[in-house]
């Protein structure tokens, strides 16, 4: 007998272990959880809210992948753009 393959839930649906949209979730809440670390460190009250909210935007991302009735839309991604090339500076 043929092995099915491993599937998980996502929102409405299932999908295959394999799926590029498990690696992304993987890898985005991994980012987060480093970000939500990092947060307990700062002193800095602003750079606090800017990085919740950077991991508040990956949150929304994830879940419209999923398939959630969320948006991020172009405001959002400009936000994160600025957010993140100022972190990298």
């Amino acid at each position: 007998m043929k092995e099915q393959p491993l599937k998980t839930d996502l929102v409405g649906d299932k999908t295959l272990k394999t799926d590029e949209k498990i690696e992304f979730f993987g890898q985005v809440d991994e980012l987060s959880a480093v970000i939500m670390e990092f947060i307990h460190y700062l002193d800095d009250r602003k750079k606090e809210m800017e990085l919740r909210k950077i991991v508040n935007i990956l949150s929304v991302m994830m879940a419209e992948t999923a398939g959630a009735k969320t948006h991020v839309g172009k405001l959002h991604l400009d936000e994160l753009n600025e957010l993140i090339c100022y972190y990298k500076e």
